[in-house]
């Protein structure tokens, strides 16, 4: 690993991280990087429900938990964001 990955890993290690349109092909792609990084959790907001439930399945890991809803609605985002220590916008 480089030192800027390294640095980045020991940053979001035992973070929370919120990704808006988790389910996508990059936010997806992420998060599975971030659970082999260390991450303590990880807030999936997508509007998607057949994606989630796909997701779910595929990443079986405790410390994923996700969102319904739109980043259009306020409420839906603040409800995922709650607790986070970054912020990935993929939607």
């Amino acid at each position: 690993m480089s030192e800027n990955t390294t640095q980045v890993s020991s940053t979001i290690r035992d973070s929370i991280v919120t990704i808006t349109g988790g389910t996508g092909s990059f936010g997806s792609t992420m998060a599975t990087d971030l659970l082999l990084r260390g991450v303590g959790g990880i807030n999936i907001l997508s509007r998607d429900e057949a994606k989630q439930d796909a997701m779910r399945r595929r990443i079986d890991d405790s410390r994923v938990r996700y969102f319904i809803g739109d980043v259009r609605d306020a409420d839906s985002v603040q409800r995922a964001v709650n607790g986070a220590n970054f912020v990935f916008h993929a939607a």
